[in-house]
């Protein structure tokens, strides 16, 4: 069982507000639930960390990441990357012109 049950929190009234009182209680009663009737309590994350507080929350198991968020980050290493590789060129045009004459090798 996923806890999707407590979603965002807009159906407590609560969108969005992860550490309010009524969606920690809510999480806790899905766990409960769970374990009671022999079942296992997961959860998505987006991030090693939060996946490590979820399940020291008491999920069972955790699927990491999906498909929007890790294309998403790999395109973003993948500009940051170019970024970064390519700043010292733009900084020093003589260098640009060297990286240009290798290419041409």
């Amino acid at each position: 069982m996923a806890s999707t049950a407590c979603g965002s929190g807009t159906s407590l009234g609560i969108p969005g507000q992860f550490d309010h009182k009524d969606f920690t209680d809510a999480i806790q009663t899905v766990i409960k639930a769970c374990r009671k009737n022999g079942k296992s309590a997961g959860r998505l994350v987006p991030t090693v960390d939060e996946g490590v507080a979820f399940h020291e929350a008491g999920f069972d198991f955790i699927c990491y990441s999906g498909d929007v968020w890790a294309l998403h980050g790999a395109v973003q290493q993948a500009v940051n990357e170019i970024r970064d590789r390519t700043a010292p060129a733009k900084a020093q045009p003589e260098a640009k012109a060297k990286n240009m004459a290798k290419r041409k090798r």
